[in-house]
């Protein structure tokens, strides 16, 4: 126990006094992430995710049966936490979506509500300049839900469904969901009884949101941060510190665990310190226990992995090749650069498995308040296990070369 203390220390003061490492591992981040949000705040525009879209709304039947119906759907709970309509004359909303004012309007045309009570499907006109195109999105999809969700219930809310299934719910449970808000406009709106309560679905971003993509781009840096761990391993090799710590009697993994722990907590002091800085920015308040126990389980699986993985290659630069290949590619599948529901529907449900989008996910999900501590905990046991096995996989493969 004393020598895992004492090697554990030895790493952390190692780390520490390494100013190239700390500048790459705690300044890197923080240059980026200012750059992104100068990115994201032109013209002081923030795509905050509490900010909601703005939506015209021309009603062309003028009739209190249309005005009743447009007031049922539009104060759908789980709908207007994310839109906010305005009744406006037509011309009044071409000019105001010319001037950026509203991300789109829509057209509700003469036989709107009774269309509706026909149980028929009345077209609805959608006007947008195109230029807000991931907000267009979700209001595209939202209106074909207007426009269709007496025969189709399973598009009514199909925005909220696609970003039910990217948070990591199954196909199951999204669609009971989904079913459960579409039904319930419905019994509401044609003036039954419901049987159903409906209740806010989520507090999540928007996927194209600076907090979205702020998290991505730090989970990205980490998986980059993180094979230090195993450059430093493949170094201690090479100069036959490993042989020597092997021939004084010192467990190969007790040096292994060490460093990786190392690491990943100086890894996680970054990490945390710099997600600090990015929720008072953005006037969050996650719970920060939560967040550094998921960050800590990560990031010691993450070194571990990247520690057997640099055993298993051997050579420190097709080590670096690989590893860099790696990482932008699961940047790329996890939506860091572009929100995976842009992707085509088979290749966004293979993006779903991107370990970059999984711990972003996570880390989302706890500074809003989606998790549980019990599943945090969970979670920070699995990384764990898994982190010690990677490290028993590294501690063989070590051995191996060592013997030929």
């Amino acid at each position: 126990m004393k020598g895992c203390v004492f090697l554990l220390r030895f790493n952390l003061r190692t780390i520490v006094t390494d100013y190239r490492k700390i500048a790459v591992i705690f300044l890197l981040p923080l240059l980026i992430l200012a750059g992104s949000g100068l990115v994201f705040d032109s013209g002081d525009s923030i795509d905050n995710p509490t900010e909601k879209i703005r939506l015209g709304i021309v009603d062309l039947e003028r009739s209190p049966d249309s005005t009743m119906l447009l007031g049922t759907i539009t104060g759908e709970e789980t709908i207007s936490n994310m839109m906010e309509f305005e009744s406006m004359e037509e011309e009044k909303a071409a000019e105001k979506l010319k001037h950026n004012e509203i991300t789109a309007y829509i057209v509700i045309p003469e036989n709107f509500s009774t269309g509706l009570l026909n149980m028929e499907n009345p077209p609805l006109k959608l006007y947008s300049n195109g230029e807000n195109l991931f907000e267009f999105l979700i209001v595209k999809k939202t209106v074909e839900g207007f426009a269709k969700y007496v025969n189709q219930v399973e598009i009514c809310t199909s925005a909220e469904y696609m970003s039910l299934r990217d948070m990591g719910y199954s196909m199951k449970e999204a669609t009971e969901i989904n079913d459960r808000i579409s039904y319930s406009l419905i019994f509401k709106t044609l003036g039954r009884k419901s049987m159903f309560e409906t209740s806010p679905v989520y507090n999540f971003p928007s996927v194209s949101s600076f907090i979205y993509h702020g998290v991505s781009i730090l989970i990205l840096l980490l998986f980059f941060t993180t094979t230090f761990s195993a450059l430093d391993s493949m170094e201690d090799r090479d100069s036959g510190i490993t042989t020597k710590t092997r021939m004084a009697g010192v467990p190969m993994y007790s040096c292994m665990f060490s460093k990786s722990l190392a690491y990943g907590i100086f890894n996680t002091f970054s990490t945390v310190a710099i997600l600090f800085a990015f929720a008072n920015f953005s006037g969050m308040e996650p719970a920060w226990l939560e967040l550094t126990f998921f960050i800590l389980g990560a990031s010691f699986m993450l070194n571990s992995f990247w520690m057997a993985a640099g055993f298993a290659v051997g050579d420190k630069d097709s080590f670096t090749s690989i590893s860099s290949v790696f990482n932008v590619v699961i940047a790329f599948a996890g939506g860091t650069f572009f929100p995976v529901v842009l992707l085509p529907y088979e290749t966004s449900r293979i993006a779903l498995y991107s370990p970059n989008l999984i711990i972003s996910k996570n880390v989302v999900n706890i500074m809003y308040g989606n998790a549980s501590f019990h599943g945090v905990l969970t979670a920070f046991a699995g990384c764990a296990i898994l982190g010690m096995l990677f490290l028993k996989i590294a501690e063989l493969l070590a051995g191996r070369r060592d013997a030929s």
